[in-house]
């Protein structure tokens, strides 16, 4: 990989031990979504009281 660049050239990654995990396995799919949900409506939330105090 060239020091200077931040992008990873695909060509030089090793793939033998990545384990591949299916697009079909919706648990961790489900988890992440619910996770990213979590983080919105917390930011929001946040922006809400923030707006609100400053009123």
């Amino acid at each position: 990989m060239d020091k200077k660049s931040k992008k990873i050239n695909l060509n030089d990654v090793d793939m033998t031990d990545v384990e591949v995990i299916s697009a079909d396995n919706i648990d961790i799919n489900e988890y992440f979504r619910r996770k990213l949900f979590e983080c919105i409506a917390k930011e929001e939330s946040r922006l809400f009281l923030y707006k609100e105090k400053n009123k």
